[in-house]
């Protein structure tokens, strides 16, 4: 394993000075719980060994992942005790525990206050790391990482902090190309990420029981472990969980790289167990997709390829551009014609119209002011003297509360008398 991890490590990074700042991670996503029991990790490590034989690794960066996040890292002997950094600083030194848990040991490497350096005055992540140093391959960690609770924090001070390796950010951008850490002794399909058609190798997702793994957190933080050169701890202080299958079989998994992500982010997959996990946006944790196994070559090469076929496409038409007509937008008929619509469209404005007058007309005809008016001018035609145009002129004004012109005209006739009268006055509304 060591050789071809450090293989790969070459040839991936060419600068020495980020060598010592990259992981050997899985592309294994697995998806993100803050509420993992010991017994769900200890069950993922006892699988680890066969996870290594399908799934590739990468060397990239581990920064700055979000609560609950956790990884599958191959971690050399040498780099066991001083892991590369993960963006956190920490104000304490790592811990270190073992607990037994069904004839497996795991040991346990812990730092409680941890802190970005950036953004944060005061501690609040957790890393653990995880191994089985009797049961399974030591050389495989679970990385985890957790929120702290409010009561259990510090005050950040850099100057007091685990020195960490500085970072530059924006971090560089890695091209490497995954590979299968295990060498198996049986012949091996194999995989060519060079060729533009070439497909990126889908991996399981892993899912777990998160009903009894709230519980079973609390169990693993509360009780003190046995530290690393005594004594024992049982194993009935832990919940038990039932056998449910981690991973699914890479035979029955028929979705390729639709649904598959890379390490970066979590799989596309949705458990319906993991209701109450916590959820990550696009946003806040990028998701890698295929590109991340393409060179810049290889995505250009595609898509010259994809634009020449186009071109052929058009290029060898057999037809003349004036034969190719575009099919008609109204079936072929006397009532879709430009002069039949034309016709529609003003009887339609027409009879609009009408319709709005005579809505109008009735409104005005059918109104109480318009009744009441047409009573007035016909007690003003009955009127038989000045009293009574008088009166009516009187009621009119108090009733439409306007004033009534008054019009000189030079004669005017009464019906009874007959009697012609000069310069007098007569009344208009």
């Amino acid at each position: 394993m060591i050789e071809t991890a450090q293989q790969y490590l070459v040839s991936s990074i060419p600068k020495p000075e980020w060598r010592t700042q990259v992981w050997c991670k899985s592309t294994l996503s697995y998806p993100v719980n803050p509420h993992l029991s010991i017994e769900s990790i200890t069950d993922m490590l006892l699988k680890a060994p066969g996870v290594v034989q399908k799934v590739p690794f990468v060397w990239n960066f581990i920064d700055k992942p979000v609560d609950g996040q956790i990884f599958l890292v191959w971690l050399s002997p040498e780099s066991s005790m001083h892991p590369p950094p993960d963006g956190f600083q920490y104000m304490d030194s790592e811990n270190c525990y073992r607990i037994d848990i069904g004839g497996n040991t795991v040991e346990i490497f812990e730092h409680k206050y941890g802190f970005y350096p950036m953004t944060e005055s005061h501690t609040s992540r957790i890393r653990r790391r995880f191994r089985l140093v009797k049961g399974g391959n030591d050389q495989l960690w679970l990385i985890y990482y957790l929120r702290s609770s409010e009561n259990d924090r510090l005050v950040v001070n850099s100057h007091t902090a685990t020195p960490q390796p500085s970072r530059t950010y924006p971090l560089p951008f890695i091209q490497n190309k995954p590979f299968l850490l295990y060498e198996s002794t049986t012949p091996q399909p194999s995989r060519s990420y060079n060729s533009v058609t070439s497909n990126v190798p889908t991996r399981p997702m892993m899912y777990y029981n998160n009903l009894t793994s709230v519980q079973g957190n609390q169990n693993f933080q509360k009780h003190q472990y046995t530290n690393q050169s005594g004594g024992t701890h049982s194993t009935a202080t832990y919940n038990t969980q039932p056998n449910i299958p981690l991973f699914y079989d890479l035979k029955k998994k028929t979705k390729t790289n639709s649904s598959a992500s890379t390490d970066h982010g979590s799989s596309n997959f949705q458990n319906p167990l993991l209701h109450h996990s916590k959820a990550i946006s696009e946003e806040e944790e990028p998701q890698g997709d295929e590109l991340d196994f393409l060179t810049p070559r290889d995505i250009s090469i595609a898509r010259y390829m994809r634009h020449h076929d186009w071109m052929e496409e058009i290029f060898n038409n057999t037809f003349k551009i004036s034969n190719i007509l575009s099919s008609p937008l109204f079936p072929k008929s006397e009532d879709y014609t430009i002069e039949a619509l034309k016709e529609k469209l003003s009887n339609n404005e027409i009879q609009t119209m009408k319709d709005l007058h005579e809505k109008k007309i009735n409104e005005i005809k059918f109104s109480n002011e318009a009744i009441w008016l047409k009573n007035a001018i016909n007690d003003l035609n009955n009127a038989q003297n000045m009293e009574e145009i008088a009166s009516v002129t009187k009621a009119v004004e108090e009733k439409l509360r306007k004033s009534v012109q008054k019009v000189s005209v030079k004669e005017i006739y009464i019906k009874e008398t007959n009697k012609e009268l000069e310069n007098s006055e007569v009344f208009k509304i």
